[in-house]
């Protein structure tokens, strides 16, 4: 097998495990979630019966930086290699950026997110993205 389709199968892996470890985190700090296989979003929350919230994850190994300190995300929606539109509030209420060596969930509703294409978290600042921060934050709208 070539080093491209095996790097594309481990991206694919990786972005698996990272839904996986999303719904782990949610479950474990007390709320129901469900992995579900969408366009748009990859985990469904249920806070209410009738209130449910979508979640976009993003897994990213790529550290940025001579001292590694932030991760880049790519987040354009795209179809093969062509990018399509952002995404918007019909489509996803919040990001889930994971980070499989900080072994970590950064939640960031999506009306935070200023750009189409990237986004780069400083890993000091995973812990100030929590998913209760996240949950008050669309509340509030």
């Amino acid at each position: 097998m070539s080093n491209l389709v095996t790097d594309k199968i481990q991206n694919l892996y990786n972005g698996k495990a990272g839904e996986h470890f999303t719904c782990f985190d949610i479950l474990s700090q007390g709320y129901n979630a469900t992995l579900v296989d969408t366009h748009f979003y990859d985990v469904l929350l249920n806070l209410t019966s009738s209130n449910f919230i979508k979640i976009q994850v993003k897994t990213s190994n790529y550290h940025r930086g001579k001292q590694k300190k932030s991760i880049r995300y790519v987040i354009a929606r795209k179809a093969g290699n062509k990018v399509q539109a952002s995404y918007d509030s019909d489509m996803i209420d919040i990001f889930a950026f994971v980070s499989p060596k900080l072994k970590k969930v950064a939640y960031i509703p999506l009306c935070e997110i200023q750009t189409t294409n990237k986004v780069t978290i400083q890993c000091a600042e995973f812990d100030n993205y929590t998913l209760d921060r996240a949950l008050s934050i669309l509340s509030s709208i």
